[in-house]
């Protein structure tokens, strides 16, 4: 007869490979079990929409402290959706500095 401290130790081996693999991604990063969720005004800034042509693609941004400029690269969504480098379509990303802080100076 096969003791049972063995079929434990494999249940506990695999329950913890599982956890691992599977439930703690899924409980931590997707579930955010133990996330805490601050309000924006916790943080002391006032956020807006941006509404400006060609600014609905943006990637990447830089934030300059002291002048209060926001450095955009962006493209139009259009070139984004024909971007294909294999068939030799490419787009054309430009560089969008925008005054995020009205009462800075340059």
């Amino acid at each position: 007869m096969v003791s049972t401290l063995p079929k434990l130790t494999l249940v506990a081996g695999l329950l913890a490979i599982l956890y691992q693999v599977f439930f703690k991604n899924l409980l931590f990063t997707i579930l955010g079990v133990g996330r805490r969720v601050h309000p924006l005004e916790s943080f002391g800034v006032r956020c807006e929409k941006i509404e400006e042509p060609g600014l609905e693609a943006c990637e990447d941004m830089w934030l300059h402290e002291p002048s209060g400029l926001l450095y955009m690269a962006c493209s139009d969504s259009l070139s984004k959706i024909q971007w294909n480098p294999s068939y030799g379509r490419s787009y054309s990303p430009f560089l969008k500095p925008m005054l995020i802080h009205p009462g800075s100076t340059n």
